[in-house]
C-alpha cells in the first residue's frame, strides 16, 4: 500500500468493519487493560444463546416485586387462599439451569388461640394463578400458632426454583394458609401506618446461567 505516517498496527486499527471474525482480543504489548467500546457506544449485546467462561456462573437477568395492601381474611381451615388478587412477578428463563430466588413477606392476624396461619409460593404458566398450579415452597399451616388471642406478626418465606423450560414464562404469587377454624385470619394487614410495601411484598431475582 502507499507510503503514510501510519505504522501498519494504526493503519489496520483504523479499518471501520460491520463484522470481525477473529479467535482472541487482546492488548497491545505493555498494557493490561482491554476496552471494549467508547463514546459511541450505548450497548453492547452477547447472542442469547452464547455462553461464558471465566466470569462466574450466573448472572442477574431480571428483579421483579409486587406489594399488595388490601386484607384478605377468612375463618376456614385450608392449604390455599388467593391472597394476591391477581398481582404476580414473572420471569422468562433462558436455561434449565437458570435459577429464580423468591423471598416474600406478610403481615398476618390471627384473632383466637390454637390456631394457625401460613404462607407459600405458587407458580403458574399464566399470570392467573390457582390451587392447581405448582407449589414452590410452603410454610404450613402451622407455621404461626399461637395460644394467645389477637396477634399481629410477620410471616416470611424464602424459595428457589429451577430446571424450568427456557422460552416459558413463569408467574409467581404469595398465597395463604390456615389451620383449624377458630376465629379469623388475616393477611396483608391494614395495621395503623402501614405501607403496603409492609403488608404483601414478593419479590424475585432471575439468575441467567452464563456457563461455566
Amino acid at each position: 500500500f502507499r507510503y503514510s505516517d501510519y505504522t501498519i498496527r494504526e493503519y489496520i486499527r483504523n479499518f471501520i468493519m460491520s463484522k470481525l471474525e477473529t479467535n482472541t482480543i487482546d492488548t497491545v504489548s505493555g498494557t493490561s487493560t482491554l476496552t471494549i467500546g467508547s463514546s459511541n457506544t450505548s450497548t453492547i449485546a452477547f447472542k442469547s444463546s452464547a455462553s461464558f467462561t471465566g466470569l462466574g456462573n450466573y448472572a442477574i437477568e431480571k428483579i421483579d416485586e409486587y406489594h399488595y395492601g388490601t386484607e384478605v381474611t377468612t375463618t376456614s381451615a385450608t392449604n390455599y387462599i388467593d391472597i394476591a388478587a391477581g398481582n404476580t412477578i414473572s420471569f422468562t428463563p433462558t436455561s434449565t439451569n437458570d435459577i429464580i430466588v423468591i423471598s416474600g413477606m406478610n403481615l398476618v392476624y390471627v384473632q383466637n388461640s390454637a390456631a394457625g396461619i401460613g404462607i407459600g409460593v405458587m407458580r403458574g404458566t399464566s399470570s392467573t394463578i390457582s390451587s392447581s398450579d405448582t407449589v414452590v415452597a410452603r410454610t404450613g399451616r402451622h407455621a404461626i400458632y399461637v395460644n394467645a388471642a389477637s396477634n399481629y406478626t410477620i410471616a416470611s418465606i424464602e424459595a428457589t426454583d429451577t430446571g424450568l423450560s427456557a422460552g416459558t414464562t413463569v408467574y409467581y404469587e404469595m398465597f395463604g394458609m390456615v389451620h383449624g377454624s377458630s376465629g379469623e385470619r388475616k393477611w396483608n394487614v391494614n395495621v395503623s401506618n402501614a405501607t403496603d410495601q409492609a403488608k404483601h411484598k414478593l419479590i424475585g431475582v432471575h439468575y441467567k446461567y452464563i456457563g461455566t
